[in-house]
């Protein structure tokens, strides 16, 4: 059976689990049959036209699927499928570039943490 990573944000979908087997001979089936033991995977990978949304990631065995196969790259029994939502972010406002912002981001010069007084 190949596996599932079941990334932080998306554990709620399944129970809690970090990891579930699927059978599967291609990374569709894959899909399908993960959604199939916990609803909801699905619709959040795959957009509306089957295909791979735009901010999620899958790599089969370390291998970015987007680089390879996509979604009908051929998944074997002891094949890893890591699921890698994109991650955005960041500090708002105020532009480290600035110096002058530097103070009210929480840094004395860019890249620098400063120590913050609990």
């Amino acid at each position: 059976m190949a596996q599932f990573r079941i990334p932080g944000p998306l554990r709620r979908l399944a129970d809690g689990h970090v990891t579930v087997d699927v059978e599967a001979t291609d990374l569709v089936g894959a899909i399908v049959a993960l959604d199939a033991q916990y609803p909801g995977f699905k619709d959040r990978l795959l957009d509306e036209n089957g295909d791979l949304r735009q901010f999620v990631n899958i790599y089969l065995n370390d291998e970015d699927i987007r680089l390879g196969s996509g979604l009908g790259a051929k998944v074997g029994e002891k094949d890893e499928i890591s699921i890698v939502p994109a991650v955005a972010g960041g500090i708002g406002r105020y532009s480290v570039r600035q110096p002058g912002n530097w103070p009210e981001a929480g840094l004395t010069r860019p890249g620098r943490p400063r120590r913050v007084q609990p």
